[in-house]
């Protein structure tokens, strides 16, 4: 909160969640509508909408009241992304060496390069609900490291 008057104190705020930007320009929060909750908190607001996916992206944005009771302008938008929430839902395959799959042909040295197209040229972009005709719209890489650590 910004304000040029001493003393100034927020005493309310209310946030929106939403599935898409779009619906929070219309200031809709098909996720989350908090209303306006009474209280000086600024951060650590837990979330209490819908529950949500895995690969859910969520859309939000805060405004607030000050001590006279004027509201503020609606943030910005801001987004966050759910991880993966059970082990049914990872739907891919590691990307690794087969050789190097073999616990016994692993290197002694802590860290061991490997690079591999994330698009193959035979066209297949993955995932069986994705037309593999085109790019996707959207990619997302979880890097893991075996054996990457320091004393």
């Amino acid at each position: 909160m910004a304000s040029d008057r001493r003393g100034e104190t927020q005493t309310a705020y209310q946030v929106l969640v939403a599935s898409a930007v779009a619906l929070l320009a219309s200031d809709k929060g098909d996720l989350w509508d908090s209303g306006k909750v009474a209280s000086a908190a600024t951060a650590q607001v837990e979330y209490a909408g819908h529950a949500l996916a895995s690969r859910s992206e969520c859309w939000w944005k805060v405004r607030i009241w000050d001590r006279d009771g004027n509201t503020s302008a609606w943030s910005q938008p801001a987004s966050w992304n759910m991880g993966l929430l059970h082990a049914a839902d990872w739907r891919t395959q590691w990307i690794s060496d087969a050789i190097l799959a073999d616990p016994a042909n692993r290197p002694m040295t802590p860290i061991h390069c490997y690079r591999s197209e994330l698009c193959p040229t035979d066209g297949h972009h993955g995932g069986d609900d994705h037309d593999s005709s085109s790019p996707p719209a959207r990619n997302e890489s979880v890097i893991g490291a075996f054996g990457v650590h320091f004393p």
